[in-house]
């Protein structure tokens, strides 16, 4: 039992944006386990570093160790205000062909929205705040293309599937013209054209989903 959850439990650092990985994964093992409450308090001490050791400093019951823990890393107002500070330290984007930093930060920001996701508590935040620091970090046209649904309630929704459109698109079409700078250098045969041809024919959407 020991190794397997020492191998499957990450240790805790105090992140508000990792505790619902944590907490995951150490409900399943442990807290809704049948293990006695002194052993899960030892098994909860472990898992955790110094910092969120010390939200639960002098606690000596299971049961009130981790309510306390559970209250203050679920803070909304924490969360939101760690992730606005990871948000704002990303590099703005200032050309869509800089594919490369652009989709480090697509991956960044879709990790934090599908965490203020989980709790509906967190829609306003996303139309609001969240909204706007991630427009500032990447080529404003993507933001243009869902202004008719600023006033839905669902617009950061359409712009996080805008933005993926966009990055794959320019994506698609930095790998075609890799493709033909090589082909005319005699590098791919010149069979090797499908893809060029279904873009020529296949004219851009509008982003906005329906």
């Amino acid at each position: 039992m020991a190794l397997k959850w020492k191998d499957v439990i990450p240790k805790f650092h105090g992140s508000y944006e990792e505790f619902s990985k944590f907490r995951q994964s150490y409900d399943r093992l442990i807290h809704t386990s049948t293990l006695d409450p002194g052993r899960k308090l030892l098994i909860l001490h472990d898992r955790l570093a110094e910092q969120p050791m010390g939200v639960i400093s002098g606690i000596r019951t299971y049961h009130e160790a981790y309510s306390k823990l559970v209250e203050h890393y679920t803070s909304t107002f924490a969360l939101r205000s760690e992730i606005s500070r990871t948000l704002e330290s990303l590099p703005k984007i200032n050309s869509q062909w800089d594919i490369k930093n652009m989709t480090d930060n697509m991956i960044i920001v879709q990790e934090k929205y599908a965490i203020l996701k989980e709790n509906r508590m967190n829609e306003a935040f996303l139309e609001s705040e969240f909204l706007s620091i991630v427009a500032r970090k990447f080529p404003p046209e993507i933001l243009k293309s869902s202004d008719r649904f600023a006033d839905t309630g669902n617009r950061c929704e359409h712009y996080m599937a805008d933005l993926r459109y966009f990055v794959e698109r320019n994506q698609r079409s930095a790998n075609i013209l890799k493709y033909v700078e090589k082909r005319s250098e005699g590098r791919y045969p010149t069979s090797l054209n499908v893809e060029i041809q279904n873009s020529d024919n296949n004219p851009d959407r509008s982003f906005a989903y329906e």
